[in-house]
């Protein structure tokens, strides 16, 4: 579940991007600039699922039960979403004054120290990603322990 989730969460991050219309917030659904944690399109949430399928398809691969597949595709899921509704709500957001835009790093790319404008100061991007796999691993466990 945890590695069905990382994936799941990268690949909807890069095939993402590919897509022609700007994302919307998982949490308002209104459009948010491309770059914004929480920020989801239709072709992003295509490639959450296309990842953790891949995931599933590999343990199907080396004989794992389909208990265990199906399980590993539902943490997948679940954790490239708890991902986006993490980066929208409580992860923290940074400012640069100097270029006037937003970043999620502390030292922006022109080298400016940036400033907490949102979010919580301790939750940073590493920090949802953990979250991410932990729920996916959580998702995973519950499904695949069922009796």
């Amino acid at each position: 579940g945890a590695l069905a989730a990382a994936t799941s969460d990268t690949w909807a991050t890069e095939i993402g991007m590919l897509a022609l219309r700007a994302p919307r917030s998982i949490v308002t659904w209104r459009r948010v600039p491309r770059g914004t944690s929480g920020g989801v399109t239709l072709l992003g949430l295509f490639g959450a699922a296309l990842g953790a399928a891949f995931i599933e398809l590999i343990a199907l691969g080396v004989h794992w039960s389909s208990q265990i597949a199906v399980a590993a595709l539902a943490g997948g899921i679940a954790g490239s979403l708890a991902d986006s509704v993490l980066g929208a709500t409580l992860q923290q957001r940074r400012w640069c004054d100097r270029c006037r835009q937003a970043t999620e790093r502390a030292e922006h790319a022109c080298g400016a120290p940036t400033r907490l404008a949102g979010g919580l100061a301790w939750l940073d991007n590493d920090g949802v990603n953990a979250a991410c796999t932990l729920v996916g691993a959580a998702v995973a466990c519950a499904i695949a322990w069922r009796p």
